[in-house]
């Protein structure tokens, strides 16, 4: 199904966004002193070799973010980046995993951005916050196993849900969406001020092996203006599989 192909006159759905306002963005960044790339067109970042998550411009940023960094990397490092190399028999596992993600990163977001907007037009009474606070997007990708594939294509989009917290079908994964969300809501408060409405989550379930996968977990705030927004017609999980695979065209349509 081609999801920007709709019927509706509405220009977003037209042109295949998955909501009436701007959508959001993330910019490269240094995780200590926030220079980004969309004010430093010559920013150059290079990421922790132990998390493969955050960036940093500089060692002397890196060395100077350790202390509020370290828990955060030991987690992901000795836990979800040791288990993705046990299973895949490959160094390389995770950090293709945090790569692929960081690419689709802003379709991801988008698109759990727009099943909350659904949620709030058919709860009409649920504020947004609790919309986000409850529900998050999961994301099942098999892992290609495959080094030699663009970064973008080392793993495949196969089944996107949204879940809610304690639903049978995902309870094992609301530990993992809980790390870090209390930091992801005190950096989006910083960020978005008295236009704070709420911080999302989705999870990236990657299959290194049959019946055996690793959670990696990205959360995003939201500020008041998207939080009104009106989602498109389509459901926007019907969006992520055309965005997957044109990822230059979802680039160049958001440009």
């Amino acid at each position: 199904m081609d999801a920007s192909a709709t019927t509706c006159s509405h220009v977003y759905c037209q042109n295949g966004l998955f909501y009436d306002a701007e959508p959001l963005r993330t910019h490269a960044q240094c995780q200590h002193c926030r220079k980004d790339s969309e004010t430093n067109a010559t920013l150059a970042l290079k990421r922790c070799t132990g998390c493969f998550i955050d960036a940093y411009c500089s060692e002397e940023c890196q060395q100077a973010a350790w202390k509020d960094h370290k828990d955060a990397c030991k987690y992901h490092s000795s836990q979800l980046r040791a288990q993705a190399e046990k299973i895949a028999q490959n160094p390389a596992a995770w950090p293709e995993l945090t790569e692929w993600v960081a690419i689709h990163h802003d379709a991801f977001m988008n698109a759990t951005l727009a099943r909350y907007l659904k949620v709030c037009e058919e709860q009409p009474d649920t504020p947004f916050a609790r919309v986000a606070a409850k529900n998050f997007l999961f994301l099942t990708v098999p892992y290609k196993k495959d080094s030699s594939l663009p970064a973008e294509d080392r793993f495949m989009l196969f089944a996107a849900r949204l879940s809610r917290k304690n639903d049978p079908f995902t309870y094992f994964f609301d530990e993992y969406v809980s790390a870090g969300r209390k930091a992801a809501i005190e950096k989006g408060k910083l960020d978005y001020g008295d236009a704070y409405a709420g911080t999302g989550s989705f999870l990236v379930w990657a299959m290194y092996g049959p019946g055996q996968g690793v959670p990696f977990v990205r959360h995003f705030s939201v500020d008041e203006a998207r939080a009104r927004a009106k989602p498109a017609c389509c459901d926007p999980l019907d969006y992520v599989n055309e965005h997957i695979a044109h990822v230059e065209l979802h680039y160049e349509r958001w440009k």
